[in-house]
């Protein structure tokens, strides 16, 4: 009977080092399981973000403007087949004061429509004078629920809001330690430092600063599944058709609502010059009638004193 040259010799090796063997063993079984646990455990927690998504209404295509948004952009869009439904959305990225301390926050309008968001501890703001933070802001600025923040933007129209309730939304679901990246912005730092809500209403604003959509079918799939990025760019293909009318609808209004407000004030301006020009006509009238009475009055004190020389002689 043949050897098993090959099965000998290997058995002898690890007869030799059977240690080794065992911790590469160990170590390989441990890279099996390590693999099998993320192959099983991705498609669960996805599936747990897609059930975190769908339960807080959370949006599909997020639609901004450097000129802002109106009414008629809610309705094109909602007028388009494959969106489902738009939201209009308020906020800014503003600089407030907290204990003597200037931070760079994203303050966002409360719309529980869309996006919603949880209340951790306290309560939602009951006016515009109050205003709900992150946790991560109230731990490392050491802030409580009760304390005022002040806001340095003139598109905010309460300047001092009360803190009355710690906010998870979202639109951040990434770390709550406050390490995690808020976004660029071009004040202060340049970084976002926090995100915080207060009623849409204390925005001084007459645009929406974004509109969010949701799309017909995509609650449907499992978010970023190749069902549902099919789904999403369909949509963006029929936004895109629209995209250049509402640019230039949004353009043609704006331009026309200054050039009447420029028309305005020089009509105004007019006005205000032909007044002044109509009162200085009439100063002037004046001035010569009192100067035909002046050189009237002489003429009769001539008369009566040449009459009075007369009689004398």
């Amino acid at each position: 009977m043949k050897k098993d040259r090959i099965n000998t010799s290997s058995i002898r090796e690890i007869k030799h080092s059977f240690k080794r063997f065992l911790s590469l063993l160990v170590m390989s079984m441990l890279g099996v399981l390590v693999f099998v646990g993320l192959k099983m455990a991705a498609p669960d927690m996805m599936k747990s973000l897609d059930k975190y998504y769908d339960d807080n209404n959370f949006y599909d295509i997020k639609i901004v403007s450097t000129l802002g948004l109106t009414n008629d952009d809610i309705k094109a869009f909602e007028n388009l087949k494959t969106v489902k439904k738009a939201y209009d959305s308020y906020s800014k990225d503003i600089l407030v004061e907290a204990k003597n301390k200037e931070l760079v926050v994203k303050l966002i309008g409360i719309n529980q429509d869309i996006n919603k968001i949880e209340i951790l501890k306290g309560r939602m703001p009951k006016d515009n004078t109050e205003v709900i933070v992150e946790q991560s802001m109230i731990n490392k600025e050491k802030l409580k629920i009760g304390d005022y923040i002040t806001v340095n933007d003139d598109t905010i129209k309460n300047k001092r809001l009360k803190i009355v309730g710690i906010v998870k939304s979202p639109l951040y679901i990434t770390s709550e330690t406050g390490t995690a990246n808020r976004g660029n912005t071009n004040i202060g730092t340049g970084k976002i430092n926090y995100y915080a809500y207060t009623n849409s209403d204390n925005f001084n604003i007459d645009y929406y600063t974004e509109i969010y959509l949701t799309v017909n079918g995509a609650s449907a799939e499992t978010t970023n599944s190749d069902k549902y990025n099919n789904i999403i760019e369909k949509s963006l293909k029929e936004i895109d058709k629209i995209k250049k009318d509402r640019e230039d609808l949004r353009y043609s209004k704006i331009y026309d609502d200054a050039n009447n407000k420029t028309k305005e004030e020089q009509e105004k301006g007019q006005a205000k010059l032909d007044n002044a020009k109509n009162a200085l006509d009439s100063a002037n009238e004046k001035l010569v009638d009192g100067k035909n009475k002046l050189t009237s009055s002489k003429v009769k004190l001539d008369n009566a004193k040449t009459e009075l020389n007369n009689t004398k002689i």
